[in-house]
């Protein structure tokens, strides 16, 4: 094309506002579709129910009398058909509003023709793609969105998209005309709910696009008469909505040149599409199939619909981690549950069997409000199972109340959604298997309520783990690896009140954590090693503030059933903010600045969505599926990211924002068996019987083979090349020799807690490692006896560091392991200074003596850099779209 051919820029979208916040507020449902499967094979329930469990009467009724609509459509989109239609009737506002109508005659078109008939699924991307649009999504997603469904040359079909809506208009009118007879004749000749199932189930295409586990609920017309009363009301509305409704379709259609109008919409779309097309190569998703056609043929994909139709999500939240995209915000929110999800580590022992203790707070937790740690936190060593009427519940690392299937005594089973197996060896004690081959044992409490199992070991596939001890009340008083890894737990009245390190090489004990709490249960406060404090504030269990070790507050606000104890689990967060930020002028004073990273959150249970908006205004939209798993993001500049699921919670595939695709296969142990990234390259993996990653092969074909011992650790491992390298461990799990290729030989060495005190190289040259009493590094020898020396706080952060020549460095950190102060050798001292994010605000280097070199950073309110003024009193600027 020649540039003087190059279309203008689209003019800025003009969308109802009414249209838009319809299609923000729907629920996103998807279904994989095949070329010969245009329909796709679900199963859903169909169900008949009695009226006690509806709260619109008459909104209902327009629904049910669309149900009975024959041949025409599936319950999905009759339902938002009969919901607009409810809407229209019953609101003089809606009536008389264009918007009202044109999101009926959106939600026709997937309604008209038949579901199975050939052209349906072409019909219904067109209703998603007006709704995309009208959300703000990107033209790069409309297209590929058309492509997912209705295959084909996308881009040609599209540059056509108002011409075709022209030509379904007349058709889609009448389609409404026969809905409102329909709802007339079974308003004037109601059904039981029976006679409506025996009607429907002669309709094929019904439930033909209804996701699998939807429940589609039959309510008998009769009886929703008759307790409405409202079949007059209802025919008097049918007339005035019949009277207006050929004028007011025909103005909601519109025309190419009447802003707010179907048309003009699709005129919209059609002018970026062409400007799309002139300007870049389009995607490769659009483009998979290419070629002229008047109609798109139907391809492999998955085909999206977003309804008005309302449904429950499980219970259970989704599980953190697993590569999956995170349902957790960095404030931390659940941005399904809106439960809060703080994690904090307070040590971290190194050892045979590392020692991470890592609380976990959630607000949803009511079943921890008792906890030792304070109520609603846990941690990886309070996990526990809970038995009620037969029925065993897991509170795991996520902190999660999960239902596991019932187990004989003596049997095990496997939980392919949790990717683990759950064993009763008998009455007392349950056992959990995991993936990579590591087991926790579980055994009953002596004296807690509800039949409660606690964690007694966690073992590694190689035999080393951790031994948990508890005293006559059931306290977890400490823990060991078996070497020299091992804490004790004291408490007081019930809650954990200090934890001590038994000392290494005979030192006394060290109280490495001390915890305080309010009469009421709740954690108050965290001091560290070296007396640093973390606070925290509640109501009702509910965090609405805590600190950090610099005593920077973060800020929690709740739903209204945080304001009452009874509701408190079920609140949700609506807002977090850090209360004050400081940073330094030039002259070292300190201003306080406006809250930073403010962010609101908006849930929507019933419609699957969570909508996220940040200080600046600017909203990210996260929706769902019925598990609670991330499928979709939509982000403020109209991109997004998709994310597919297997029923086992394995995450299938993701496009990012580029509409570049990413793809997972998995074994029937849940494992990842293949991964195929954007340019259809596959990575595929072997195991061998015991679990172990034993063979892969490249995109390319190239293959590395890993051969273990019996405690699954790699014994040799052969390159492409044919190259092997061998490997030796001892009874500790530690590296003790390793062979390369050509013969040379590497050993190791370790003290009794398996820290490295030697290293020999292939030519017999060793480096020599030593430790303080806390365990920590402190010195270095090389080969040639040239030492540098380490002296560490008791957090491990290190204060100097001496070389082999007798220079010294020295290092000053905050309670927040910050950095403030840096000696070098030469005697120069850099100073920084942060924020209450931690992020870095001015650094000043004294570079003569009494001129300082300052080097100064600003942030907005979502913490990202805006200004950075150096040494030299120059500025940079950084803005972002």
């Amino acid at each position: 094309m020649a540039a003087t051919d190059t279309p203008a820029a689209p003019a800025p979208r003009q969308i109802p506002q009414g249209i838009k916040q319809n299609a923000e507020e729907r629920r996103r449902i998807s279904y994989d579709i095949t070329p010969a499967n245009p329909a796709p094979k679900t199963t859903p329930n169909l169900t008949q129910l009695g009226i006690e469990s509806v709260e619109n009467h008459s909104h209902e009724i327009f629904v049910q009398c669309l149900y009975m609509l024959p041949v025409v459509g599936n319950a999905m989109s009759l339902y938002d058909v009969g919901t607009d239609i409810y809407g229209i009737c019953s609101s003089a506002e809606k009536a008389s509003s264009l918007t009202s109508w044109g999101i009926l005659a959106i939600d026709a078109i997937g309604v008209i023709p038949a579901a199975g008939n050939a052209s349906r699924p072409m019909r219904a991307v067109v209703k998603e793609v007006l709704l995309a649009f009208a959300k703000g999504a990107a033209a790069s997603v409309l297209v590929d969105l058309f492509w997912a469904t209705a295959g084909g040359d996308a881009v040609a079909f599209m540059e056509k998209l108002d011409q075709k809506l022209t030509q379904w208009r007349e058709e889609i009118s009448r389609g409404i005309s026969d809905a409102s007879r329909m709802v007339r004749r079974f308003v004037e000749n109601p059904v039981s709910a029976a006679e409506q199932m025996g009607r429907i189930k002669h309709n094929e295409g019904f439930l033909s696009w209804v996701p699998s586990g939807e429940t589609i609920a039959l309510h008998g017309i009769d009886q929703l008469l008759k307790v409405s009363g409202q079949r007059t009301t209802i025919l008097k509305w049918l007339d005035e909505f019949d009277r207006n409704r050929d004028a007011m379709l025909r103005r909601a259609f519109g025309d190419a040149a009447t802003a707010g109008s179907l048309i003009f919409m699709a005129a919209q779309i059609v002018e970026e599409i062409k400007f799309r097309k002139a300007r870049s190569t389009p995607s490769h998703v659009a483009h998979a199939a290419p070629g002229t056609m008047h109609e798109p043929h139907v391809k492999p994909g998955t085909h999206t619909e977003h309804t008005q139709k309302g449904a429950k999500a499980s219970d259970v939240p989704a599980k953190d981690g697993c590569g999956c995209p995170v349902t957790k915000t960095g404030k931390p929110v659940d941005l399904v549950m809106g439960d809060e999800n703080l994690e904090q580590t307070d040590f971290a022992l190194d050892g045979v069997a590392p020692i991470v203790w890592t609380r976990r707070y959630r607000s949803s937790l009511a079943a921890y409000d008792d906890s030792a740690l304070g109520a609603r936190w846990t941690s990886p060593y309070h996990l526990s199972l809970e038995q009620r009427d037969g029925v065993l519940t897991f509170f795991d690392p996520d902190a999660r109340a999960v239902p596991l299937p019932k187990v004989a005594i003596g049997d095990s089973v496997e939980v392919p959604t949790e990717q683990l197996t759950v064993s009763r060896p008998d009455a007392r004690s349950v056992e959990l298997a995991y993936a990579d081959g590591s087991r926790e044992r579980y055994e009953q409490s002596r004296t807690l309520a509800g039949s409660r199992y606690r964690l007694i070991s966690r073992i590694g596939r190689d035999g080393l783990g951790l031994t948990l001890s508890y005293n006559s009340k059931d306290e977890l008083t400490g823990m060991t690896d078996g070497a020299e890894n091992t804490i004790r737990i004291d408490y007081e009245n019930g809650r954990v009140a200090v934890i001590y390190r038994i000392g290494l090489l005979g030192s006394a004990d060290e109280a490495i954590a001390r915890y305080a709490y309010s009469p009421e249960g709740d954690l108050t406060e965290h001091r560290d090693v070296l007396g640093y404090a973390r606070k925290y504030v509640y109501q009702h269990h509910l965090l609405t503030r805590y600190t950090d070790f610099n005593g920077n507050p973060a800020n929690l606000e709740w739903d209204p059933r945080g304001a009452d104890a009874h509701t408190s689990a079920q609140a949700r967060c609506v807002r977090t903010w850090i209360a004050k930020d400081e940073v330094i002028d030039r002259e070292i004073n300190i201003h306080e600045l406006a809250p930073k990273q403010d962010t609101r959150f908006e849930y929507h249970r019933e419609h699957w969505y969570t909508k996220v908006t940040d200080g600046e205004g600017n909203s990210t939209i996260h929706r769902y599926d019925q598990h609670n798993r991330i499928v979709l993001v939509e982000h403020p500049d109209g991109t997004s990211e998709s994310f597919n699921w297997s029923e086992n919670n394995q995450l299938t595939s993701m496009k990012n924002a580029l509409g570049q695709i990413q793809r997972f296969e998995y074994d029937g142990q849940g494992r990842v068996t293949a991964v195929t990234d954007a340019l259809s390259m596959t990575t595929r993996t072997e195991y061998s019987a015991a679990g172990l990653p034993v063979k892969v092969t490249d995109a390319i074909g190239d293959v590395t083979t890993t051969d273990y011992d019996a405690l699954g650790r790699p014994v040799s491992v052969t390159d492409p090349a044919g190259r092997t390298t061998q490997y030796a461990w001892n009874s500790k799990g530690r590296l003790t020799a390793l062979t390369d290729p050509k013969g040379g030989v590497k050993q190791f060495s370790y003290d009794a807690a398996g820290r490295l005190t030697q290293a020999t190289d292939c030519s017999n040259n060793a480096t020599h490692y030593g430790y303080d009493e806390r365990g920590y590094l402190s010195h270095i020898t090389d080969a040639e006896g040239h030492e540098t020396r380490y002296r560490r706080d008791a957090r491990g952060q290190i204060k100097t560091i001496t070389r082999a020549d007798g220079v010294e460095e020295q290092f000053r950190w905050d309670g927040n392991g910050n950095l403030v102060a840096y000696r070098d050798g030469a005697g120069v001292e850099t100073l920084y200074w942060y924020d209450a994010l931690n992020q870095l605000s001015v650094r000043q280097t004294d570079v003569k003596g009494d001129d300082w070199g300052r080097v100064a950073y600003r942030y907005d309110k979502q913490g990202r850099l805006t200004t950075l003024n150096n040494e030299n009193h120059e500025s940079t600027e950084f803005r972002y779209d």
